[in-house]
């Protein structure tokens, strides 16, 4: 392969799908996020009622 190959490779294949990979991540964070903000409550509560 030589360095066309990979313009093309990289030009026409890869690229297009970078948009998706940055979405999938964000889906990905909103969801730990979202975990953590119920974990965070449900400790918070639990602590609450134990004092």
């Amino acid at each position: 392969m030589n360095s066309a190959d990979y313009q093309d490779i990289l030009g026409h294949r890869i690229i297009p799908y970078f948009p998706l990979y940055r979405l999938l991540i964000e889906m990905v964070v909103v969801l730990i996020i979202s975990y953590l903000l119920r974990t965070l409550i449900v400790v918070f509560f639990c602590h609450k009622h134990i004092l």
